[in-house]
């Protein structure tokens, strides 16, 4: 980025390096003695300077990726509707209805998640049972 379009980003991210930093040095100052015995000041002055400047770079990306996304599809969307608005509400229509269909089927799709990820690690526990009590035996001997 470069001139003007990035001017925008860039104080959001100085903003969040400023908070960021201003967060994390109170949490130090109400760390106790014995930690920065501890710990070396190296990782601590990392997290400091290295560590927040990729977050606040991280969120500067994201919003300039989400301002110029947005109007790519604001424009791809207008170039479909001056070639065929018809299709274009097709289109849409037909996106609300996957969209709709989708959030109706999460509940379930969520439940079953959880349902096969208890039973997994069932399973698991089951397995590392009945592994224990047969290896266990046979190293003993």
């Amino acid at each position: 980025m470069g001139g003007r379009e990035g001017e925008v980003p860039g104080r959001v991210g100085r903003e969040v390096i400023k908070a960021i930093r201003a967060d994390l040095f109170a949490q130090y100052l109400r760390l106790p003695g014995s930690y920065y015995d501890a710990v070396s000041a190296g990782p601590m002055l990392s997290r400091l300077t290295y560590n927040v400047e990729q977050v606040a770079e991280a969120t500067t990306n994201s919003i300039t990726v989400l301002i110029r996304d947005s109007i790519t599809v604001a424009l791809l969307i207008g170039s479909m509707v001056v070639m065929s608005w018809r299709m274009t509400l097709l289109s849409l229509s037909a996106l609300m209805l996957l969209a709709h269909a989708v959030s109706a089927a999460e509940p379930v799709v969520t439940d079953t998640l959880h349902v096969t990820q208890v039973t997994l690690i069932a399973g698991h526990r089951v397995f590392t049972n009945f592994r224990d009590r047969i290896v266990t035996p046979l190293n003993e001997e």
